[in-house]
């Protein structure tokens, strides 16, 4: 019964060493805007992330459930010295919704922009990037 109890142990040792998250990336919340609102009409800066250290991101936005027009999130790959790149992607996101985009190396510094579609009126968003070494 002894010898039993110690083979098991020592599969469950294996097994957790296995599955252990020792070598796993970590990853990292680089930035956040809450609640931001995004007159119609006028584009905003919501940030700047510094994406450099980071094999890819991942950005999630969302507009509030009091939303009526979509909003547009725009990622510009930005170099040192500020210096504009090109346009990485647009997030479009529906009223009372969300999205997700994963990036793999996406350079050095990203500038997070938001519109918002519609007629009148405002737009609140969240938007997060979180970053995987």
């Amino acid at each position: 019964m002894r010898m039993w109890s110690c083979s098991m142990i020592l599969i469950a040792a294996i097994i957790g060493t296995a599955l252990s998250p020792a070598d796993s990336a970590e990853t990292k919340l680089l930035f956040r805007a809450q609640g931001a609102t995004i007159p119609v009409g006028k584009p905003i800066v919501l940030g700047k992330v510094e994406v450099a250290l980071y094999s890819a991101i991942r950005v999630i936005a969302s507009t509030h459930p009091d939303a009526n027009a979509s909003a547009t999130i725009r990622l510009i790959v930005m170099e040192d010295g500020e210096q504009y790149l090109t346009s990485l992607d647009a997030i479009v996101v529906p009223p009372k919704s969300s999205a997700t985009r994963l990036y793999p190396v996406p350079g050095r510094k990203l500038l997070i922009e938001a519109t918002t579609d519609g007629s009148s009126g405002s737009t609140s968003i969240d938007v997060i990037v979180y970053g995987t070494q």
